[in-house]
């Protein structure tokens, strides 16, 4: 299986990078010329529904057959916790002296509501993993990126809890969820949405990747000449909802990445091989951090930039702090991977997961 996904590995990277560019093309703040605002990166917070999708493959692949009891559901629950934890707790607490600086200054983050109850709102939101939910109703919780997680963590017990109670007929359920999610957000006129409904967009892609993952296992077809003109495609996508002929569009990208899910889950062509580079599969690894950490290092490159230094807004100034943005969130997430997510998981797994010894 590790093989079989450094493809996919390599692409989470990839488009974890790109929503940074996202996020930086789209603050006003960080690119106040609009200079990084091309039509990919416009639409760059689409690739969150691909780790989604990609996520829900995974866990299929590795837990479809091992879900046979509550202690396996039990066990299954602890080791996605302590995936997801360790950072999303480091994020959060991180974040909070941003939040503590704009109660003193009344400066806009990113909602900008800042008083002692909403700070410890947002927190526990987030650590809660109900910032993808209206339950505590403080929209996208501390960090803003972090509601994603929490959708995450809710698709994992929706995917567990499924499979557990309705043993193989839990792919008919997955087929219902998707149909009825999907036809939502038909009504609802787009994808991007996060807070109070990003846990159905967080099941919908991962029920799009349980599905691919039925698909995947039947099937030996090798696609590796369908790697480029699949990306090709994507590209044109990115360029046909600029275009803004019709916003329900966006809603083909969760299904066209479990598409590519599946391309390059089974092909070995030249995409697969750059893809399966020591470069790539370094962003791969680091993935999480990267995503987790770059909304907090926008606002540390933007502070270092335009208050600090006072540097003169233009071209290539803001070409320079994009760089710069990029080049810190990789290192920063560097560290962040190996002392954070590692190491602290490693502590936390001997907490929740140790085992009985004999008598």
């Amino acid at each position: 299986m590790k093989n079989r996904l450094e493809e996919l590995d390599g692409l989470r990277g990839i488009f974890a990078i790109l929503v940074i560019c996202y996020h930086f093309s789209q603050g006003p703040q960080f690119d106040p010329l609009s200079y990084t605002g091309n039509f990919v990166f416009r639409y760059s917070y689409i690739f969150v529904d691909f780790f989604f999708v990609l996520s829900g493959f995974v866990i299929a692949y590795s837990y479809s057959n091992r879900l046979s009891n509550t202690a396996s559901f039990i066990v299954f629950i602890k080791k996605r916790f302590i995936r997801l934890y360790p950072l999303l707790f480091y994020s959060v607490i991180v974040y909070v002296p941003l939040k503590v600086y704009g109660m003193f200054t009344s400066f806009d983050f990113n909602d900008g509501v800042y008083t002692v109850y909403n700070l410890i709102f947002e927190s526990l939101d987030s650590l809660t993993f109900m910032n993808s939910t209206p339950i505590l109703g403080s929209n996208e919780g501390m960090n803003p990126v972090s509601w994603s997680i929490s959708a995450e963590m809710i698709a994992y017990i929706y995917f567990g809890s499924i499979v557990l109670w309705l043993s193989k007929r839990y792919l008919l359920l997955i087929i219902g969820v998707v149909t009825t999610i999907f036809f939502f957000f038909l009504v609802y006129g787009h994808l991007q949405v996060s807070g109070s409904l990003g846990f159905l967009r967080g099941i919908l892609g991962f029920s799009i990747g349980v599905l691919v993952y039925e698909v995947y296992k039947k099937t030996a077809t090798k696609p590796d000449l369908l790697e480029i003109p699949y990306l090709i495609i994507l590209v044109m996508l990115f360029y046909l909802i600029d275009l803004n002929i019709t916003s329900e569009l966006i809603l083909i990208f969760p299904i066209w990445f479990g598409f590519g899910v599946f391309i390059f889950s089974k092909s070995n062509g030249y995409v697969s091989l750059l893809l399966r580079s020591r470069a790539v599969q370094f962003l791969g690894k680091i993935s999480y951090s990267i995503y987790l950490n770059h909304f907090l290092v926008l606002w540390v490159t933007y502070f270092l930039f335009w208050k600090v230094l006072n540097l003169e807004v233009s071209g290539p100034t803001v070409v320079i702090s994009f760089i710069l943005t990029i080049v810190i969130t990789i290192v920063y997430s560097f560290f962040t991977h190996k002392f954070i997510e590692v190491k602290f998981a490693e502590w936390l797994k001997g907490k929740l997961l140790k085992e009985r010894k004999k008598p």
